[in-house]
């Protein structure tokens, strides 16, 4: 992991791993258990949210890459079909899987709201 956010809760699970090992005390260890465990679930969320974000670069990128080639298919005369084509090719390449953006969605309203119930984004779904 990389962020600033994730190296602190890497350094933080491995600081209660330590005090877990050392501690003698039953229920000491109950509740760094409990803080070791919810650390490994914050840590969880930093992957998901961050593979979420190396996957929309790499789509963006893609996308990018296919406009610049439509742009060049219309300025050189390609027939129509080829440009719908191109064009649906695009559409496909851009889609975000919907279970990674509701995870990142959700993480985001948590941080944001400390409720994870507002949205930071709107839908993506063709609701209206």
């Amino acid at each position: 992991m990389s962020s600033g956010g994730s190296d602190a809760v890497d350094a933080e699970i491995a600081r209660l791993g330590r005090e877990l090992a050392d501690e003698k005390d039953a229920t000491v260890r109950i509740s760094l258990r409990q803080a070791l465990a919810l650390s490994q679930r914050r840590r969880k969320r930093y992957e998901q949210v961050e593979s979420v974000g190396r996957d929309l670069t790499v789509k963006m990128s893609t996308f990018e890459a296919s406009l610049e080639f439509v742009r060049l298919q219309v300025r050189g005369g390609e027939p129509e079909e080829g440009v719908v084509q191109a064009l649906d090719e695009m559409l496909a390449s851009a889609r975000v899987d919907p279970q990674s953006e509701s995870d990142a969605v959700r993480f985001l309203g948590d941080r944001r709201t400390g409720t994870g119930l507002h949205p930071v984004f709107p839908p993506t779904g063709g609701g209206g």
